[in-house]
């Protein structure tokens, strides 16, 4: 499945997919929930945004961040 035009942001949310986050695609963005249920990430199909990638991973530390806070460390 194709998750977004920007190809690198494609292929970590397949990994993150892989891994039991839980993706749903809306009108233009698709949205992307950790397997805890929170929180949620907006993904856009065709980002325009040159930095887009890296707005990506920016979102994805502070989710991470936040779902070591609300469910303790993650171990693996």
């Amino acid at each position: 499945m194709k998750y977004s035009a920007a190809k690198e942001i494609n292929v970590l949310v397949q990994a993150l997919v892989k891994d039991g986050w839980t993706y749903w695609r809306g009108g233009r963005h698709g949205r992307l929930r950790a397997p805890s249920g929170q929180p949620t990430l907006t993904i856009s199909c065709t980002p325009s945004d040159r930095r887009a990638f890296q707005n990506f991973k920016r979102d994805l530390r502070n989710a991470l961040s936040f779902q070591e806070t609300v469910t303790g460390p993650r171990t693996k």
